[in-house]
């Protein structure tokens, strides 16, 4: 056939240029696919980081450069791909030697300064990675880990419930998130978030059990004699069982708010 031929013979003649093309398409896509997932852009600030990338609960990482009052983490964001002179070509961008850090708080978690103070102690210089929950104009809400050995990694959120310095906030601190246009809503629960809660109930109750930390018993004493006194004294958080109904209520709502809007959503459809 004159046409199967012809073909052959201009693939011949033009082998180096096709392998060209095919060498060409390939760095393109793996251009677009850095591009796209930003392998290699350091986020320096809060409003850096893509929506999509919270809505996803991607996973980054980065380096603790110290530990607020509040408990809040302000790290150091490192990409999975670090390029070379990147921290140079910032600064001469910018005219600033200002790196920038993300302010992480720990989701779940009704900080406290002993949990702060053991945050400071055992973050502080270390390298983190953070699982992206929800997002405000200053800081991100996180389920955060370290390295606890060679196999294994700690959550930080789960270590300083577990230990008693801490109690757990019902609403994972998820009370409300920016819009566009700097409209806030209240954000609907996914299983990451359902499960970070699940875990973080168990683990408190455990430091109930053992009368561990803000559970221990001295403590237990001084808040039944505060409030036998007629003083102010209150226990830092609800007992467990009354949590775990709360927990339950809290899920239940929201898993009800988004079963109706979509409901709505196929009835206005049809």
């Amino acid at each position: 056939m004159p046409l199967k031929d012809d073909l052959h013979k201009f693939v011949d003649s033009h082998i180096q240029e096709i392998r060209y093309v095919i060498y060409g398409v390939g760095a393109l896509g793996v251009i677009l696919v850095f591009r796209d997932l930003r392998l290699a852009t350091t986020f320096r600030h809060v409003s850096d980081i893509p929506t999509k990338f919270v809505t996803s609960h991607v996973t980054l990482q980065g380096l603790v450069q110290e530990v607020s009052g509040s408990g809040a983490l302000h790290v150091c964001h490192q990409p999975v791909v670090s390029l070379p002179f990147s921290t140079w070509l910032h600064r001469l961008r910018s005219g600033t030697q200002d790196t920038g850090t993300l302010t992480v708080e720990l989701a779940g978690v009704e900080m406290t300064p002993k949990a702060a103070q053991w945050l400071s102690q055992h973050t502080t210089g270390q390298h983190v990675w953070f699982t992206l929950l929800q997002a405000s104009p200053h800081s991100v809400l996180c389920s955060v880990y370290k390295k606890k050995n060679l196999l294994f990694k700690l959550h930080l959120n789960k270590a300083v419930v577990e230990q008693g310095l801490a109690p757990v906030c019902i609403d994972l601190g998820l009370t409300s998130s920016m819009g566009e246009g700097g409209d806030t809503h209240t954000p609907t629960p996914t299983p990451t978030t359902a499960a970070l809660l699940s875990r973080l109930l168990v683990a408190q109750t455990r430091a109930q059990k053992r009368h561990l930390g803000m559970w221990g018993r001295e403590e237990e004493e001084e808040v039944a004699e505060g409030v036998g006194g007629g003083g102010d004294g209150r226990k830092s958080g609800p007992p467990s069982s009354s949590l775990w109904r709360r927990a339950l209520g809290w899920l239940g709502a929201r898993m009800g708010r988004r079963r109706r809007k979509g409901k709505e959503e196929a009835g206005a459809e049809e």
